[in-house]
Formats: C-alpha cells, sequence, structure tokens
C-alpha cells in the first residue's frame, strides 16, 4: 500500500499541474462546445494550418512541380510522397521531405505501389462501379471542406489575431495566490510526532525531510513543492498550508494520503501565464471558432431539408434452441426429418 500511495502522490497531488490557463477564460464554455461538434475531422486538418506560415506555399509549389518517378508513364511528383509521409504521421504538417532523407524511399516506394493499384483498378473499369463514384464522390467533398476551412484559418487565425485575444484574455484573467510549500509525508500520526518533536527541538525541516519523507518526489529536494495554487493539491493539504504564516511549519495533519508536516515557504499573486505559454491554446481556440462561425453562416444561407427515412422492417426470426433442448420438446415441424426420411407420407 505504500507504493501505491507514493505513486498516487507523486503523479496526482504534489507535482500536479497547476489548472490548465484556459480555466480562466471566459470563453472556456465555448471552447468546449465547438470541440465537441461533428467537425473533428475538419478541426483536424485545419488545427495544421499555423499562422505565418506562408512561406510554405513557394516551397509547395516547388514540390508540386518536381517528378521523382514516373509509373506507366503516370509522374509522381515530390508532393505526392511528402502529403503520404504527413498521412501516416511520419512527418509534420510543417515540414517537408526530399529524395536525401532517409524516409524518403521507403514512402515512394508505398505511393508507387499505390498508383499501381490504382491504374489496375482503372484497367478493369472499377472507377466507373456504383461503389467507385460514390466514394470518389465522398472524398471529394471532404478535401474541398478542409481545403474551404484552411482558406479560412489562413485568413482569420492571424498572429495579430492570437495576440489580441491573448491580451484580452490575460486582463479578465483573475489571478489568486500561489504558495511555496515544502512537507514532509508519513505513513502514521506516530510518526508524524515524532518527526514534530525533533523539529521544535531544532532540528532543520529539509534535512528531516529527505530522511523520513515518504514523497519520492519531493523527499531529494528537501520536501520542496514549488508554487501552487490552492486547487491544484487536495483540499485538506491546502487549507492547512494557505492558513500559514511565511516560514511558519503546521502541526501534524492527515489527508487522504498520510499524514504531513508543512512549511511555507513563499506566497505571492500567480504571475500571469505568458504568450508563449498559451498561444497554443489560443490558436486552438480562434481556430474552432472560426470553423464554428464559417459552419453557421453556411447553414444560414443554405436551404437545408432533412427527410424522415422510413423505419426498416424487422422480421422475427424463432431462436435456434439451445443445447440443452430435448428433441421431444421441440415442435415437430421445427423438428429435423430422419435420414431417409421422405418429404412425402
Amino acid at each position: 500500500m505504500r507504493g501505491a500511495a507514493q505513486t498516487a502522490i507523486n503523479g496526482k497531488i504534489f507535482h500536479a499541474a497547476q489548472k490548465d490557463s484556459m480555466a480562466y477564460l471566459t470563453l472556456k464554455s465555448s471552447l468546449a462546445t465547438f470541440a465537441a461538434t461533428t467537425v473533428t475531422a475538419l478541426i483536424l486538418t485545419a488545427c495544421s494550418a499555423q499562422p505565418g506560415s506562408g512561406d510554405g506555399r513557394a516551397s509547395a509549389d516547388a514540390a508540386d512541380a518536381r517528378v521523382v518517378a514516373t509509373v506507366s508513364g503516370t509522374p509522381v511528383y515530390q508532393r505526392d510522397v511528402i502529403d503520404a509521409a504527413r498521412m501516416i504521421g511520419q512527418i509534420s504538417e510543417e515540414d517537408t521531405l526530399g529524395p536525401d532523407d532517409p524516409a524518403f524511399s521507403q514512402i515512394l516506394s508505398e505511393v508507387i505501389d499505390q498508383r499501381l493499384l490504382s491504374l489496375n483498378a482503372k484497367a478493369q473499369g472499377l472507377d466507373k462501379t456504383p461503389e467507385a463514384k460514390h466514394r470518389l464522390v465522398q472524398a471529394k467533398e471532404r478535401i474541398l471542406a478542409n481545403i474551404a476551412v484552411g482558406a479560412r484559418i489562413e485568413d482569420r487565425v492571424t498572429p495579430d489575431a492570437v495576440r489580441a485575444l491573448y491580451d484580452q484574455q490575460i486582463k479578465l484573467r483573475q489571478t489568486g495566490q500561489e504558495a511555496r510549500a515544502s512537507h514532509i509525508l508519513f505513513e502514521t500520526e506516530k510518526d508524524a510526532k515524532a518527526a514534530a518533536k525533533r523539529l521544535k527541538a531544532g532540528e532543520d525541516f529539509a534535512a528531516l525531510a529527505t530522511e523520513l519523507s515518504l514523497d519520492r518526489g519531493s523527499q531529494t529536494s528537501g520536501g520542496d513543492l514549488g508554487y501552487f495554487q490552492a486547487d491544484a493539491m487536495v483540499p485538506s493539504f491546502s487549507k492547512v498550508v494557505f492558513a500559514l504564516e511565511k516560514g511558519a511549519v503546521s502541526d501534524p495533519f492527515e489527508s487522504q494520503f498520510g499524514w504531513h508536516i508543512a512549511k511555507l515557504v513563499d506566497k505571492r499573486t500567480a504571475p500571469p501565464p505568458s504568450f508563449e505559454q498559451m498561444e497554443a491554446e489560443m490558436t486552438n481556440f480562434l481556430t474552432m471558432d472560426e470553423i464554428s462561425k464559417l459552419l453557421t453562416e453556411l447553414r444560414g444561407d443554405a436551404e437545408i431539408e432533412i427527410k424522415d427515412a422510413p423505419a426498416p422492417e424487422i422480421t422475427e426470426t424463432p431462436a435456434a434452441p439451445g443445447p440443452d433442448v430435448a428433441a421431444e420438446d421441440m415442435p415437430a415441424e421445427d423438428m429435423p426429418a430422419e435420414d431417409g426420411a421422405s418429404d412425402e407420407q
């Protein structure tokens, strides 16, 4: 049990990250709403379009025109290989791939295989089947939808827009108090009281934490937990720590993880997160916000009619008898005919 308690403490309580800074944003509820919409596929593509990445178009144009192989007379472009690498996660959306890269030849081989299969399907006339036509239409719609979203994001989610949202939210953010504390974790009240006597006798808090604490995450640093806000800790711990005066040491107290002695090292107003810390969150929020706005606009301008589909007919099929059902318990019409029996009497 001791090991389990240490894992919970190190992983969830005393080294828990502070609440996501977006928790202080007035727009958080909207973010949650957008994240739950059915435009996930669009978001995945649009989120990869980072503001200020216009220089990438020039390299993309060059890759579009560079033939790296031919298959039965059809060209394979470097851009085809790059797109394939991005699709399988070999490279990020911002990265590129050239013939000198170690992974290039392998992905090119896979693109060639795909081209061969595509040409084979056309040779068999499979591209003319209703199934192929239906799936090609669906693929085209997805591609065009992603392009529409990408164009909107590139136009609206700019570095200036991201910075403006950050500045706005920092003004609205309510800063709280942070404490910097050290603690010693014990398994029993008896152990905690014994250590408290040693502290009152003048022994060093950090030395005792290194010697006695069961919290392996802070033990080697003299029990130091760094700065944290009250909601980053279990309430029973925060209540004691934030009530202490700077430099004061608590009496032994209990939490769900054991017995503690805590020392308040410092207390301060929590500094706001930097732009660099929040840039990705701001960008993601604006991205989803623009997608939602775009879809709202399009739905408002379109004539959409959802037709009621007829309910499917349900045909009840008698359940097969279980292995414990005797033949004599079966209806006569359900009993299998004996070998050699004629259907006619």
